[in-house]
């Protein structure tokens, strides 16, 4: 028997109301079993239906070499190789890679080759310096922003100088706008995420707003982010009630993921295994589907979850005290569960604006606390700009990546003493 069911799509932008259309598995529809994506146009949009989204059995496969081509770091010896919570990867046009350090409170670059060139930083709150670097962001000009303690953003010129600073509005836990990334003109994207809500009584979702922005530079090193208008505003997850009513999310769901195109945005739903794409100008433009059965979440799975929970170490892996077990595990009592497993787990675009699907494996071993590198290795589908698949891919273990060029892929590694380092891979497009 087959159904189809009509949803308020929350998937789409809030500023243009519509309703999704889910072919459940088993109706047949537009989808054509011998194994080639189906492509039709609806008032302008492009849909593009996929046969299947196995990550596994994929015809066309590129390739990632064995060892890494780059690999910046080490055990002990030279501060400049030392890595204590990378928080960023970025690779300029000159071929120079820059890593922004949580620890060491740095910005460092490096050659093309992975020696080291400079470092910028250090521990405070002063001019030249960071209380907490938590993220890296690449304008045009290799200019950087920098993150800190999402209280303030540093400007960094291609050569490493401080030329600027900006105090952010709103509060870490509260609505706040900040730049996240720039478009192929040279337009910034910035985005107003919603407060997060530290008690809740009811659901609740938690929302993202981007816009087309621009820095405007005053007099001395300060500037300014001035918002010029609105692309798009999704729902990203709801936030459910939780123990003692604080705020939590559903366990084993994944949330809408945005992700940057050089024109646009990358609008994917993991619940659904649909990937859009929309135009600066807050257009859709593309709507990509898979025929696609939805793993169930088992008893299983959720116990393994929450064993998992209770008995993680403590803080610095002290000895976790029998009182904070039991209130772990009233915690855990108080989860809401998914009803089915998402599609996949992260979205990245890389420079030639093809969209990479990271597979979803259910309590995947990881390494690492703050940016978590996967113990085995990762499959991928990647998407054309335009949502068919054009390939699978397969990441290698402790490794997380980061940016993806046009014959590179890199990101930050962990080996087994869990020590951080920056591996870069070439990539082979077949």
């Amino acid at each position: 028997m087959c159904t189809v069911r009509t949803a308020p799509s929350s998937f789409a932008p809030l500023l243009f109301p519509a309703l999704v259309f889910l072919v459940l598995p088993g109706c047949g529809g537009d989808l054509d079993r011998s194994g080639e994506a189906v492509v039709s146009d609806s008032a302008g949009v492009r849909i593009v239906v996929n046969p299947d989204g196995d990550f596994a059995d994929r015809s066309v496969r590129w390739t990632v070499s064995e060892a890494p081509e780059v690999a910046i770091g080490d055990q002990a010896g030279d501060d400049a190789y030392l890595f204590d919570r990378i928080m960023g990867i970025d690779r300029l046009t000159d071929g120079r890679w820059v890593v922004a350090d949580m620890g060491s409170s740095q910005i460092r670059w490096f050659d093309p080759e992975g020696r080291h060139l400079r470092s910028a930083g250090s521990r405070g709150e002063g001019p030249g310096e960071f209380f907490q670097v938590m993220g890296l962001t690449r304008l045009a000009g290799d200019t950087l922003l920098v993150d800190d303690a999402r209280t303030r953003t540093h400007m960094l010129d291609e050569s490493g100088e401080f030329v600027g600073e900006s105090t952010a509005t709103g509060s870490p836990v509260g609505e706040r706008t900040d730049p996240t990334g720039v478009l192929r003109d040279g337009t910034v994207v910035a985005a107003t995420t919603s407060a997060f809500p530290q008690r809740l009584t009811s659901p609740q979702p938690m929302t993202r707003t981007y816009h087309r922005a621009r820095l405007d530079r005053g007099e001395g090193r300060g500037f300014q982010l001035e918002v010029l208008d609105t692309i798009g505003r999704w729902d990203l997850r709801v936030l459910v009630p939780g123990w003692n009513e604080s705020s939590q999310r559903v366990r084993f769901e994944e949330g809408l993921q945005v992700a940057l195109l050089g024109d646009g945005l990358v609008v994917a739903d993991p619940m659904r295994f649909e990937v859009r794409t929309v135009s600066v100008d807050g257009e859709l433009r593309s709507i990509s589907r898979f025929d696609w059965t939805p793993y169930p979440v088992t008893d299983a799975d959720v116990e393994r979850k929450r064993d998992e929970y209770i008995h993680q170490g403590g803080e610095s892996g002290s000895e976790v005290s029998p009182q904070l077990l039991q209130q772990r595990s009233e915690i855990a009592d108080s989860w809401e569960i998914s009803d089915h497993m998402p599609a996949f787990s992260e979205v990245i675009v890389d420079r030639l604006d093809h969209i990479w699907l990271r597979e979803y494996v259910p309590n995947e071993p990881t390494a690492g606390s703050w940016i978590q590198t996967p113990l085995d290795p990762v499959r991928w589908l990647v998407l054309s700009p335009d949502g068919e698949v054009v390939a699978g891919v397969e990441t290698p273990a402790r490794f997380r990546p980061r940016v993806i060029g046009e014959d590179f892929i890199a990101g930050l590694h962990r080996d087994e003493m869990e020590v951080e380092y920056v591996h870069a891979y070439s990539l082979i497009r077949h």
